[in-house]
């Protein structure tokens, strides 16, 4: 049974064997503005009755007044049994006909990889559980990998050169492509970058 639907629906027992879904419907519509209302018989697969099934209101107070006028109201010569659903401690929620959840809720929608969908159907047990979890519980920290290099690229001597120019002019000049990728292994461009950094100054580069 579906969280949205806890609060609305209503469970009636001891069912005589011959009642089916529309009876049960044309009873506990007097408590109700509506029509009709989902109402369902549990039944075994060669359909005999399992003499007990669900109402399902539109609002909460509709699901009191059902309880309290239906409640031991004789019903083809058996005296019905009407409950809220309660979720009890280390049981699992009980089980309604897919029919009526996909009346209320909508039908399942498939997940991409072909299991069964029961996200509409979890449990306030899973939920509480999930609460209580924190998030450094779920996932552990991962370790910030450091992406920077402790030693600095060589030069050669027409390389300090060029760059003890820069450092006067403001600028670097290179022979080679203007674009970052192909900067990325030139050795004088990533000193000069490494100096701007530390002294808090642009990167001009001038790309002949």
């Amino acid at each position: 049974l579906p969280d949205s639907m806890v609060d609305t629906t209503v469970f009636v027992g001891n069912l005589c064997e011959f009642v089916k879904d529309d009876d049960l419907s044309r009873l506990f519509k007097s408590v109700t503005s509506l029509h009709t209302v989902p109402a369902c018989v549990v039944r075994k697969a060669n359909m005999n009755s399992l003499e007990y099934g669900f109402v399902t209101f539109p609002t909460v107070e509709e699901k009191e007044a059902a309880l309290v006028r239906f409640h031991g109201y004789e019903l083809m010569g058996r005296k019905l049994r009407v409950e809220s659903i309660i979720d009890k401690p280390n049981r699992n929620r009980v089980r309604v006909p897919e029919s009526m959840v996909a009346y209320m809720c909508g039908e399942a929608k498939p997940t991409r990889d072909g299991r069964r969908n029961t996200l509409r159907r979890a449990s306030q047990e899973s939920v509480d559980r999930r609460a209580k979890k924190q998030p450094h519980q779920q996932q552990k920290k991962k370790k910030k990998r450091s992406t920077s290099t402790t030693s600095t690229p060589r030069l050669n001597e027409n390389e300090k050169k060029e760059l003890e120019r820069a450092l006067v002019r403001g600028f670097l000049t290179l022979g080679s492509t203007g674009y970052r990728r192909g900067r990325k292994f030139c050795a004088l461009a990533n000193v000069h970058r490494e100096w701007c950094d530390q002294n808090q100054k642009p990167q001009v580069i001038f790309c002949k």
